[in-house]
């Protein structure tokens, strides 16, 4: 029982974190942010800041599989990843409507959906990194 909460700890506890930290940045009202002329640098900072979420979320959602990745379980995590990032940067679009300075924006969201699925992507090349070295190992 208690390697069971480990393990749930050691691959949640880490998207927990950082869904907490888009929650913190999001409460800072917007005029708060340095500006550095840079174009769309506050989509960069969302599709880095989801791909950190995606990353994570595929990471535990595949970490039970992780003596036999498969397709159909790494499609299944992906779509996953996917639609938990698309839901929290819905909700955090919600939730910067009531900041001072902060609008929900669609391409917010849109980058936020970019950033789960590159970072699920990443999630996923990692683990099967990880398989073939762990093959080898052990052969």
């Amino acid at each position: 029982m208690a390697s069971r909460l480990i393990s749930f700890l050691r691959y949640w506890l880490p998207t927990l974190f950082v869904a907490a930290v888009i929650f913190y940045l999001s409460n800072f009202p917007g005029d708060t942010f340095p500006d550095f002329q840079i174009p769309m640098e506050d989509k960069m900072v969302h599709v880095v800041l989801y791909a950190a979420l995606g990353f994570v979320i595929c990471r535990a959602l595949t970490a039970p599989f992780r003596n036999s990745p498969s397709f159909i379980r790494t499609r299944w995590a992906m779509w996953t990843t996917v639609l938990l990032c698309f839901a929290y940067g819905l909700s955090d679009e919600f939730h910067q409507t009531f900041v001072p300075d902060r609008t929900a924006e669609f391409l917010d969201l849109v980058a936020d959906l970019i950033g789960g699925t590159l970072g699920g992507f990443l999630a996923i090349g990692y683990r099967h990194l990880v398989f073939r070295l762990e093959s080898r190992r052990a052969s």
